[in-house]
């Protein structure tokens, strides 16, 4: 079935089910992005231009980062495999993908990069994860042609934001301002906000509810 959290649709498989034959497969990429395990997203300072007519915008994110977590049983992750599974990158009521394998690694298989073609006009222009020594991921991302466009009457705005990779997704939630009515462009604030209707869980850090049989 197909499941929604806040504005984040996606195909939906019961956890326990997936999980269980997760641990009988072992480790491994998966062809679905059927997110169970939960961990967070890091937000800092990002930005970028703002059409004050339409609402669309360009956002450049540089140095976040994401730490994998535990399903809602409090079974670890089975990990991400970037370049083998598909990915989804979910903003306020946006939703882009990249199909499994558009992520290209790098020769030590730690960063996995993508970067859309000249005729690219909407979506992921770019995206960028690597594996830090201490076992979080680096995010460096561009998403183009957002629809922003309730910071054209109100301001600050606070969007729900999620990246699922496989089974593994991020959450947070992500605030953003401009300085102006008339300003072209638009800066993310790193502090905590709550959205209208927020119903992720994890943006609370609840990510596991009980312990697994």
């Amino acid at each position: 079935m197909r499941r929604t959290i806040g504005t984040v649709t996606y195909l939906w498989i019961a956890p326990v089910v997936v999980a269980v034959l997760a641990q009988v497969a072992g480790a491994q990429p998966v062809t679905q992005a059927v997110p169970i395990y939960h961990g967070k997203l890091v937000v800092r300072g990002a930005g970028g231009p703002f059409d004050v007519d339409s609402g669309d915008a360009t956002l450049k994110i540089q140095r976040w980062e994401f730490t994998l977590g535990p399903d809602e049983q409090c079974r670890a992750t089975d990990d991400i495999f970037p370049d083998q599974e598909p990915v989804i990158v979910a903003l306020g009521e946006e939703q882009f993908t990249l199909a499994a394998g558009e992520l290209s690694p790098n020769k030590k298989g730690t960063v996995f990069s993508y970067r859309a073609p000249r005729s690219f006009r909407r979506g992921i222009k770019a995206l960028r994860v690597a594996k830090q020594p201490n076992g979080a991921w680096s995010l460096r991302m561009s998403l183009a042609g957002i629809n922003l466009s309730t910071l054209v009457l109100t301001d600050p705005g606070c969007f729900p934001m999620a990246v699922i990779l496989g089974n593994d997704d991020v959450f947070s939630n992500v605030l953003v301002s401009r300085k102006s009515f008339s300003a072209k462009r638009f800066r993310v604030i790193p502090e905590t906000c709550t959205p209208p209707g927020d119903e992720w869980p994890w943006t609370t850090g609840d990510t596991c509810r009980g312990a697994a049989p």
